[in-house]
């Protein structure tokens, strides 16, 4: 009876090899992001914990210590800001550390895909979706005429804001710019407009009466809040 052999080329030895080889490779290295992530972690705490241990207690912020200069200290207290951060359009002033009106364009988005076909040829496809965006989008450059007409421009358009508190203390002491931006533990806030507020703010947006909606943290600029179509603007 005859027998069939199998052979496997140098190639498929070759393949095999750099297979396993890689399989292991991405093991070990799995492995090491796994132990320094784990070294890091540890090396932040033993850090932060020696940083307690070595920082000195500052009872009274209320003055300044020289006693303290170039130690490091931890203190209890409330940061204050000297003036309120205002966006007069809105009718918002509080004292806060920053404050921000975030202003989105419901607009149709262009998408480009490229795929390479049996014989190399690259070929191109693109796809449309409508989206919230921080800027408008222009149709002119949309591939396809039938989604350019559908394209629609801004009911409105208003520049977004962002504010920062110049002078913000801890008691006695300055804190630094730098610090008072990394604090983000944002909170919506309500806008507080009169009847005479809203009117001007609609003759600002150029919005009729029955397309400005308030909502439970800025306004909306559109037929329906809850059903949002091309052009609508969320503020």
């Amino acid at each position: 009876m005859a027998r069939k052999h199998k052979s496997r080329d140098s190639g498929d030895i070759i393949a095999s090899v750099i297979v396993h080889g890689l399989g292991v490779a991405a093991l070990l290295c799995g492995l090491f992001v796994l132990w320094w992530g784990e070294d890091q972690t540890s090396r932040y705490y033993r850090l932060g914990s020696s940083a307690l241990q070595s920082a000195v207690e500052m009872t009274d912020i209320s003055k300044v210590d020289p006693s303290f200069e170039g130690k490091l200290v931890h203190a209890t207290g409330r940061a204050e800001c000297a003036a309120p951060l205002e966006d007069p359009l809105f009718g918002v002033s509080l004292k806060a550390f920053t404050l921000k009106r975030d202003v989105r364009y419901y607009q149709l988005v262009e998408h480009e895909k490229k795929k390479k076909d049996e014989n190399g040829r690259i070929e191109v496809t693109y796809d449309y979706s409508a989206r919230w965006m921080r800027s408008p989008v222009l149709p002119d450059r949309f591939h396809s005429s039938y989604q350019k007409k559908r394209a629609k421009l801004p009911l409105t358009e208003l520049k977004s804001l962002s504010l920062t508190a110049e002078d913000v203390r801890f008691g006695a002491y300055l804190i630094p710019r730098f610090l008072v931006t990394s604090v983000h533990n944002a909170q919506p806030v309500k806008p507080a407009l009169t009847e005479e507020g809203k009117a001007a703010l609609r003759r600002q947006l150029h919005a009729a009466g029955d397309l400005l909606h308030e909502t439970e943290d800025g306004f909306y600029i559109g037929s329906d809040p809850s059903i949002p179509h091309l052009g609508d603007v969320r503020i």
